[in-house]
């Protein structure tokens, strides 16, 4: 076995074919020999391999017909199993599109619309572009050679950077290898798949954007590669320019390696090294075409898939899509004799993009910016004599003796670092940037200069990203160029500012639960660059002492020494009333229990407490029956009641921010200031109906050890007794104290004593924050995994200030009670208790950390990962970038995910999330929490279920938990089981809350689901004069239900994607329908109307158009405003499709924010709104179409605000149009969306 670099003639006449044990691979045009190539790494594997270069030897030319022949007959022969072409991609290259920044280069050859050649090429580039053509031509007939032998290819060139996800503006015109027709035939008869991915994440010094064509049995072994992703955000270590680019065309030898090794796999797999693969050609083909994730979609997902894909191949219209060219016919027939090669080859015609434009710089692309030599014509000077200039010089690293090239990728790094932290408002301490970043191997820093304060260069940055947003071209001037230079990081400032700038730039803010915009998922680099959230982020504050008590308390009392006689009498006969009361609901007689409830009782201070006794609260002591002073709660000397391992949180939380929160969770939580009285508020009535579950809840407590109970007496005075009840979930019970009820007339609550306003708030954490942080570390490239756990009792593990316990007494069947721990109910419980677990996830995020220093990631991959995330985090939270994990609570609900990789603890290999897990746990359980044991969910590269909602990590989608659709759908069932009464249905209004609650939460999950609640919304809302709390279901709310019924019915809910989609396509973009609309309501004005507009295909389409006296005075300017909306944006839905576009985004403008609002979140107030809502939110979905809404600055809006008002106006918007050099084209309203009702 070994590499054959060649074959003699006499070899070849002999018929002498090299064999192996595995086979033979052709490596054509494969480059020089080096360390690492692909023939090393597949000898490795078994295989010969023939490497063919005219590098290797002058002989190898394929553009020789005998050398060609040669090379058919091996294929043909069968020996060879995999053959791997580095077609030459000289005259497809990016680089010979004439650019504006002065550089010359070699002549554009091919462009989108000629991709075998332009008309007028000059006469010396004739030969090369010819024999470019004869490479591509047999490239292709070995290709399918090989695939008609029952082997497998691949086929490297550069990406399309004319179209597609790596297009850029300046390379618009870009012809790649994949937009030859043959190519194009070749993929459609083979079912061969494209891969691209950039070079950089395999090794490469250079980010060299790579794509594969690839058999369709390669594409298990090769698909993830397409997840790569560009690592570097600071820059590459070299650039493939001038001589350099020859030796960034060698594959770095991970890339290599992973070719090799899918070879080999699929030959493997598919049943042994001579497998005919001819056998599974259709069945590939089919799913290559379908899509890898085919079988993972829903049915109404595949099926909008099916008619997308027809309208872009040609099944449906004339197969034209926005942005792509017209599939031609094969230009050469197979059977075309290949000295005709050498001819240019005809071009079919091609459908122009889809694009958008308009009289003002709210729309259209962005201007350019190029980075060039300084000069006198209208160059942006950015050397150190301006405000941009870079503050690292290089002349002093050179003159210490550093390398140029090196000494040049040091300061750009450095300023790169300096500028993203200027513009973000964070410190750019350059010593600090000039000691750590791209510093020399001698160890001394750069050397620095001080730069214009960060102010100045914001405004710099601002002008020019003005002029930019505005359509306008810039030249960055410096004298380094064409040389590696700090203009690049001042160009990608000055577009991210100028995007920034743009009307269009994005949608406001994160989609509504109501928001189609929720349903698109976002991109993998977007991610990749993306920080992740914010959850648990505690606020800063300072330390609190424990009240003071500078007092000398005062001796025991007895009871008459405190409490008067009339006043035990009371308490003993409220006690009495009570238990009379509790004994009748739990022999199920609820009603009578009601009215057997006492009255309840108030007392202020001076009547409940002798003199004796006032200013002090007492604590009872029935053995001796005294009263003693109660004295503040002060830990480390008199601790309050609880689980907390005070010592541990005290020793953890010497530099946690929130000082507060933790001087509460060691001298006990505080109460409202509330003047001492007595307060005694009778059983609440759910607490009477349920009384199973009520004392079931109450014997936990006493078990538990967490109330005192049973006191003829209550065990504190003064003393408040709130009303109890409990809360059924699935079976199970919850008690739960109500502390708003006004018990007494002008008496104020607990609750309402509660200032919020003046304790530190928290943002809570969402399911959203945990699904988005798992997107992003799955760009990781190796498995996440998902964990968590519920804590146990998690409010009754931590107690109150000792000195306000006089607040939470209770009253059951057996006497009064005291409970001293936080309570379900208690209006300030929430936030504090959310803050203290900020407070667990900051330990436990804590002691990850030092895990991850420990144990950091073997993988390569997720080296440079992590690394490129170092650099995105500079000056953010560590846990938010350079973090392999994500911890998030939801008051007690912990979950967390991680990049599983394999770590090595003690000679043990551990998975990391394992790792993790563990250490979560014994944190936790460190500082005096435990997990609840049915509420464990151990890592899982499945998904997990958090928050009522379950995360499929597989397509990465939120969908409902196990049981809950049933659950719901049996809810939903109950009601509409009711017998009819005349076409409506009623029902008590406190089941048809539950029920709406109930599908509110799962429209998270189904889409459209808030929009069909609106009627049922409006009758539980409704006021009537039924008999009791019951609500009225009209057809409309019926209709609504039957619909729910059959979403939560579905064998699988379609789910939201873990990362939503944060900035749509930009205007302009294939796929991308920008409509403008306004509307014009002017009571005595014929001319009221509505008016939009849109550029599709350069043409100018509008539609304009009067209301009726009648719809003017019947809706108010927001309805009219959506209707607008509607009826210009389906107007040109239709003729964009009409024309063959396959428009995938609709984005719209409108100045009115309650219109932008409604049509964006999905979230109607009015029953007008609510429909046109509704008709537009399901046109959208069924043609498989995301929408987003932004608002427009009415001076911006001027075109559409003309169009809707007729006259004069309407003549001045046309003007400008016709100004622009485009067509003008009327189009009419369709009937179904002009109608407002």
């Amino acid at each position: 076995m070994g590499v054959i670099r060649s074959m003699t003639a006499e070899g070849r006449a002999a018929g002498a074919i090299p064999s192996a044990p595995r086979g033979l691979l052709l490596h054509l045009f494969a480059g020089g020999p080096r360390d690492g190539s692909f023939a090393h790494f597949a000898t490795a594997l078994g295989f010969d391999v023939i490497e063919r270069d005219i590098i290797l030897d002058p002989g190898h030319n394929l553009v020789d017909d005998g050398v060609f022949a040669e090379v058919m007959e091996l294929i043909q022969s069968g020996a060879v199993k995999a053959v791997l072409l580095g077609t030459p991609c000289g005259t497809f290259s990016v680089l010979r599109i004439p650019q504006q920044d002065g550089r010359e280069g070699p002549p554009q050859l091919r462009d989108r619309l000629h991709p075998m050649g332009m008309p007028g090429v000059p006469r010396q580039n004739l030969n090369e572009l010819a024999t470019a053509n004869v490479l591509v031509r047999r490239t292709v007939i070995i290709a399918q050679a090989i695939a008609d032998a029952g082997g497998v290819f691949i086929i490297e060139n550069p990406p399309d950077r004319g179209d597609g996800p790596l297009y850029q503006a300046k390379f618009a015109s870009h012809a790649p290898l994949w937009l030859v027709p043959e190519v194009i035939e070749l993929a459609d008869r083979t079912g061969a798949i494209k891969i691209t991915f950039p070079q950089c994440a395999l090794g490469s010094d250079f980010q060299k954007w790579t794509t594969l064509l690839v058999s369709p049995q390669l594409v298990p072994q090769l698909v993830d590669l397409s997840r790569l992703a560009c690592q570097h955000p600071d820059g590459h270590r070299d650039v493939a320019v001038g001589a350099r680019a020859a030796r960034a065309a060698a594959y770095p030898p991970l890339m290599n390696r992973r070719l090799a090794e899918a070879i080999s796999d699929c030959l493997t797999s598919l049943g042994g090294d001579a497998v005919d693969c001819r056998r599974n050609d259709l069945r590939g083909s089919k799913r290559s075409r379908d899509g890898m994730r085919d079988a993972q979609l829903s049915q109404r997902a595949r099926q909008r898939l099916k008619r997308r894909q027809a309208a872009s191949s040609g099944e449906a219209g004339d197969g034209r899509g926005p942005g792509c060219r017209t599939r031609p016919d094969p230009a050469d027939p197979p059977e075309r004799d290949t000295a005709a090669d050498t001819e240019l080859l005809p071009e079919a015609a091609q459908a122009p993009a889809m694009a958008v434009g308009s009289a003002m710089p709210h729309a259209g692309p962005l201007g350019e910016v190029a980075v060039g030599r300084r000069s006198d014509e209208g160059s942006v000077d950015i050397t150190r004599l301006g405000v941009l200039g870079n503050p690292f010089p290089i002349r002093p690293l050179v003159a210490r003796g550093m390398d140029d090239e090196v000494a040049r990728r040091a300061v750009c790094d450095a300023h790169r670092l300096y500028l993203r932290r200027v513009m973000n408002r964070q410190e750019a301490d350059l010593a600090e940037i000039a000691g750590t970043v791209g510093a020399p191997a001698d160890g001394q820093p750069l050397v620095y200069q001080q730069p214009p304060a960060p102010e100045a260069v914001r405004g710099e940055i601002d002008r020019l990203a003005f002029v930019v947003a505005r359509g306008g071209r810039l030249l960055l001037g410096c004298v380094c160029a064409p040389e590696q230079c700090h203009g690049d990081a001042v160009k990608e400032a000055i577009l991210t500012a100028a995007m920034e700038k743009r009307v269009c730039a994005e949608p406001r803010g994160p989609p509504a639960s109501g928001s189609l915009r929720r349903l698109v998922p976002e991109q993998e680099d977007v991610l990749r660059g993306k920080l992740l959230p914010v959850a648990n982020e505690p606020p800063s504050t300072d330390p609190v002492e424990p009240p003071a008590e500078d007092r000398t308390p005062p001796a025991p009392l007895r009871t008459a020494e405190l409490i008067p006689g009339p006043v035990i009498r009371r308490l003993r006969r409220f006690r009495r009333d009570v238990r009379t009361c509790l004994r009748l609901a739990a022999k199920g007689k609820w009603k009578r229990a009601r009215g057997a409830r006492p009255e309840a009782v108030y007392l202020s201070e001076e009547e409940a407490i002798l003199p004796a006794g006032r200013g002090w609260t007492w604590r009872h002591d029935p053995d001796a029956d005294l009263w003693h002073p109660i004295t503040p709660s002060a830990w480390p000397s008199s601790e309050p009641v609880g689980e907390l391992d005070r010592a541990a949180v005290a020793e953890l939380a010497t530099d946690y921010p929130d000082q507060e929160i933790v001087s509460y969770m060691l001298h006990g939580y505080p109460g409202p200031h509330i003047a001492p009285r007595c307060l005694l508020g009778q059983p609440h009535v759910g607490a009477l109906k349920e009384h199973a579950g009520f004392a079931k809840c109450a014997a936990k407590d006493r078990a538990k050890g967490w109330v005192e109970a049973g006191r003829e007496l209550p065990p504190v005075w003064p003393y408040c007794a709130d009303p109890f009840n409990v809360v059924e979930r699935y079976g199970k019970y919850r008690m739960t104290i109500d502390k708003t009820m006004t018990l007494v007339p002008g008496v104020t609550s607990y609750n309402d004593s509660v200032d919020l306003d003046s304790i530190d708030p928290v943002e809570y954490a969402t399911i959203r924050d945990l699904a988005e942080a798992s997107a992003i570390l799955a760009t990781a490239g190796v498995p996440i995994a998902l964990w968590g756990f519920d804590l146990e009792a998690y409010f009754r593990k931590t107690g109150k200030q000792r000195r306000d316990v006089w607040m939470s007494g209770f009253v059951h069947e057996d006497g009064f009670g005291l409970d001293e721990r936080i309570q379900f109910g208690q209006r300030e419980a929430p936030v504090l208790m959310s803050r203290q677990s900020c407070y667990l996830v900051w330990a436990i995020r804590r002691e990850i950390e030092r895990l991850e220093a420990k144990y950091p990631p073997r993988d390569p991959v997720v080296r440079r990962w992590l690394e490129a995330r170092r650099r995105l985090a500079a000056g953010a939270a560590a846990y938010r970038g350079a973090a392999l994990s994500f911890i998030l609570m939801y008051v007690d609900d912990l979950g967390g995910v991680c990049v599983d990789d394999d770590v090595e603890v003690d000679g043990v290999v551990w998975r990391r999330s394992q790792l993790y897990y563990v250490a979560a746990k014994a944190v936790v359980e460190q500082l005096g929490h435990s997990m609840a044991d049915d509420k464990l969910s151990p890592p899982s590269r499945e998904g997990m279920e958090f928050l009522g909602a379950y995360l499929r990590i597989l397509d990465q989608r939120v969908l409902p938990a196990e049981g809950k659709c049933e659950r719901y759908a049996a809810a939903t069932r109950a009601v509409l089981d009711v017998e009819p009464s005349g076409g409506v249905v009623v029902v008590p209004k406190e089941a048809l809350n539950s029920l709406t609650h109930k599908l509110l939460h799962a429209a998270s999950f189904i889409p459209l689901g808030r929009q069909h609640l609106y009627h049922v919304r409006r009758a539980l809302k409704a006021e009537n004069r039924l008999a009791g709390a019951r609500a009225t279901l009209g057809r409309a709310a019926l209709a609504e239900l039957r619909w729910q019924l059959a979403q939560l019915e579905l064998q699988e809910p379609v789910g939201v994607p873990f990362a939503t989609r944060s900035r749509f396509p930009a205007a302009g973009s294939a796929g991308v329908l920008t409509p403008y609309s306004d509307a014009s309501k002017e009571e005595d004005s014929s001319e009221s109307g509505f008016g939009a507009w849109c550029v599709i295909d350069g043409t100018f389409v509008y539609v304009e158009g009067r209301w009726t006296p009648e719809e003017c005075k019947q809706h108010s300017i927001n309805v009219l405003e959506l209707a607008a909306m509607n009826i210009g944006t389906f107007a040109f839905l239709d003729y964009a499709e009409g024309r063959g576009f396959d428009v995938q985004y609709v984005h719209e403008f409108v100045d009115n924010e309650a219109a932008e609002f409604v049509a964006d979140r999905g979230k109607p107030r009015a029953p007008a709104m609510e429909d046109l809502l509704g008709r537009r939110y399901e046109a959208f979905w069924e043609r498989g179409i995301f929408a987003a809404a932004s608002r427009i600055a009415s001076v911006d809006n001027d075109i559409a605000d003309g169009l809707s008002r007729g006259g004069e106006r309407l003549e001045d918007a046309l003007r400008i149009a016709a100004a622009s050099g485009m067509p003008t084209l009327k189009l009419e309203p369709q009937p179904r969306w002009r109608q407002l009702s």
